[in-house]
Protein backbone atom coordinates (compact mmCIF):
# COMPACT_ATOMS: atom_id res chain seq x y z
CA UNK A 1 0.00 0.00 0.00
CA UNK A 2 2.78 2.42 0.88
CA UNK A 3 4.51 1.98 -2.47
CA UNK A 4 1.22 2.49 -4.30
CA UNK A 5 0.64 5.75 -2.39
CA UNK A 6 4.13 6.97 -3.32
CA UNK A 7 3.49 6.21 -6.97
CA UNK A 8 0.10 7.93 -6.87
CA UNK A 9 1.61 11.02 -5.21
CA UNK A 10 4.25 11.13 -7.95
CA UNK A 11 1.58 10.89 -10.63
CA UNK A 12 -0.42 13.67 -8.97
CA UNK A 13 2.67 15.93 -8.83
CA UNK A 14 3.39 15.27 -12.50
CA UNK A 15 -0.24 16.03 -13.40
CA UNK A 16 -0.15 19.30 -11.44
CA UNK A 17 3.11 20.33 -13.10
CA UNK A 18 1.62 19.75 -16.55
CA UNK A 19 -1.52 21.72 -15.64
CA UNK A 20 0.55 24.68 -14.48
CA UNK A 21 2.51 24.55 -17.72
CA UNK A 22 -0.56 24.67 -19.99
CA UNK A 23 -3.01 26.76 -17.98
CA UNK A 24 -1.65 30.31 -18.45
CA UNK A 25 -2.47 30.34 -22.16
CA UNK A 26 -5.94 28.98 -21.54
CA UNK A 27 -6.58 31.45 -18.71
CA UNK A 28 -5.50 34.34 -20.93
CA UNK A 29 -7.81 33.16 -23.72
CA UNK A 30 -10.71 32.67 -21.30
CA UNK A 31 -10.30 36.26 -20.18
CA UNK A 32 -11.08 37.26 -23.77
CA UNK A 33 -14.43 35.46 -23.72
CA UNK A 34 -16.44 38.61 -23.22
CA UNK A 35 -19.62 39.93 -24.78
CA UNK A 36 -17.65 42.81 -26.30
CA UNK A 37 -15.23 40.48 -28.12
CA UNK A 38 -18.14 38.33 -29.25
CA UNK A 39 -19.72 41.42 -30.76
CA UNK A 40 -16.46 42.31 -32.54
CA UNK A 41 -16.42 38.94 -34.28
CA UNK A 42 -20.14 38.94 -35.10
CA UNK A 43 -19.97 42.49 -36.45
CA UNK A 44 -17.23 41.46 -38.89
CA UNK A 45 -18.93 38.22 -39.96
CA UNK A 46 -22.62 39.12 -40.06
CA UNK A 47 -24.13 38.60 -43.51
CA UNK A 48 -26.10 41.86 -43.42
CA UNK A 49 -22.88 43.86 -43.01
CA UNK A 50 -20.79 42.19 -45.73
CA UNK A 51 -20.65 45.31 -47.91
CA UNK A 52 -19.96 47.71 -45.05
CA UNK A 53 -17.27 45.92 -43.04
CA UNK A 54 -14.06 47.93 -42.80
CA UNK A 55 -10.54 46.55 -42.86
CA UNK A 56 -10.09 47.64 -39.23
CA UNK A 57 -13.14 45.63 -38.13
CA UNK A 58 -11.87 42.55 -39.93
CA UNK A 59 -8.40 42.97 -38.42
CA UNK A 60 -9.85 43.31 -34.91
CA UNK A 61 -12.04 40.22 -35.39
CA UNK A 62 -9.02 38.26 -36.58
CA UNK A 63 -7.00 39.38 -33.57
CA UNK A 64 -9.73 38.22 -31.17
CA UNK A 65 -10.26 34.91 -32.98
CA UNK A 66 -6.52 34.14 -32.98
CA UNK A 67 -6.24 35.04 -29.30
CA UNK A 68 -9.04 32.55 -28.51
CA UNK A 69 -7.27 29.66 -30.25
CA UNK A 70 -5.79 28.07 -27.07
CA UNK A 71 -9.34 27.27 -25.97
CA UNK A 72 -9.82 25.03 -28.99
CA UNK A 73 -6.42 23.32 -29.08
CA UNK A 74 -6.53 19.72 -27.98
CA UNK A 75 -4.20 18.36 -25.42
Amino acid sequence: MASMRRVMKGIAKERDALRRFKRPKVRAAQALLTRQNHNVIIKALHVDRDKFVTAEEIAEARRVAIALRPLFDEG
